[in-house]
């Protein structure tokens, strides 16, 4: 009978301590007539361990530094298909949050988020159907944008388990809006031709913008995938009134 009534206790110790948020992840009070002011303080605080994925007292998400987007694919069925595949993303944890908006109540969270500098480097493969002549090309494709700027609109909403409040996330909105594009290279165009894989550099720098552009939305809804599962896996280590207590 003792042997059970352990095995009960350290049950019921283990439930009681799972919902814990590493003490590196400061909380706000739900009632702080500043809250967003508190919420931009706790995401500096914890902003350098992103990099790593490290939230401390073995809380461990996807890494930010690199980023990884394991698949993309851009193109129209007749003239040209594009698929960039493990395309790494270098600087994402560098964001600053330039404005805040918190409504506690409907859970809420409306950002506006600049990356200072991303550098991109992943692989390609295109087929690009020329005068009814299909040509092909597969390499490395390496770029760097200054300044990109994103919308994101979170939601969270309760839910009940074991008895307490818990919140979750949905599908996390992500907007990226233009930023500059200082450089965008292929490499090993059509064989290593260094005539045509000038050319189409060339060609790729002069039209980049309409070229991201084109492509920000698969990389929004791969954020956005990636993000919304980074937010419930820290949300799942504490109760709404361990987030946001009285």
């Amino acid at each position: 009978m003792k042997f059970f009534n352990s095995i009960f206790l350290l049950c019921l110790l283990f439930n009681l301590t799972k919902a814990k948020l590493p003490s590196t992840i400061p909380i706000c009070g739900r009632y702080d007539p500043k809250i967003s002011d508190c919420i931009l303080r706790s995401v500096k605080t914890i902003q350098p361990r992103l990099a790593s994925g490290n939230l401390g007292s073995g809380l461990q998400i996807p890494s930010l530094e690199p980023l990884l987007i394991k698949f993309l694919t851009y193109g129209n069925e007749r003239n040209l298909k594009v698929t960039i595949t493990n395309l790494l993303v270098h600087g994402s944890s560098n964001f600053r949050i330039d404005k805040l908006r918190t409504n506690i109540n409907d859970l809420k969270f409306d950002f506006i988020i600049t990356f200072p500098r991303l550098n991109v480097k992943g692989n390609y493969n295109f087929v690009l159907s020329l005068l009814g002549a299909p040509l092909s090309s597969q390499g490395e494709i390496f770029g760097t944008i200054d300044e990109p700027k994103a919308r994101v609109g979170l939601k969270a909403y309760k839910y009940l388990q074991n008895g307490q409040e818990y919140i979750k996330v949905e599908p996390i909105r992500i907007n990226i809006q233009r930023g500059s594009i200082k450089s965008l290279k292929l490499t090993n165009l059509f064989g290593g031709s260094p005539v045509i894989g000038e050319i189409v550099n060339s060609l790729l720098v002069s039209n980049s913008e309409y070229l991201i552009n084109d492509v920000y939305p698969h990389i929004e809804t791969n954020l956005s995938e990636l993000f919304t599962n980074i937010a419930n896996r820290i949300l799942i280590e504490a109760t709404f009134d361990e987030l946001f207590p009285y």
